[in-house]
């Protein structure tokens, strides 16, 4: 939530906005995932998504077009693509449109 709201939390700037906006700028840009780019500690999507990865496949995935935090706490090893890319599908198929709708 600190993200989404500019580094404010509960009326104190924890974090100054001015680098919650340029951690999730667009710094680097990761050629084998389309649209993909990486910030300070973050990945960027080029259609605004945000996301912190962890280890076997623990995502916190930021919407801000929504208002949207979305967690998925994974386990999966790197030979395995089809479960890599399951969060991603998961909020392409059913989280964002049971939002839209």
């Amino acid at each position: 939530m600190l993200y989404l709201n500019g580094g404010l939390w509960e009326d104190r700037q924890l974090i100054s906005e001015s680098w919650v906006t340029e951690s999730t700028s667009k710094h680097i840009l990761r050629r084998d995932i389309p649209g993909m780019y990486y910030g300070y500690q973050w990945w960027v999507h080029e259609d605004g998504l945000i996301a912190a990865v962890g280890f076997g496949g623990q995502i916190l995935m930021l919407i801000p077009e929504y208002d949207l935090i979305v967690l998925f706490n994974n386990y999966h090893n790197e030979e395995d693509g089809f479960q890599m890319e399951t969060p991603w599908r998961l909020l392409d198929t059913f989280i964002i449109p049971a939002i839209v709708k």
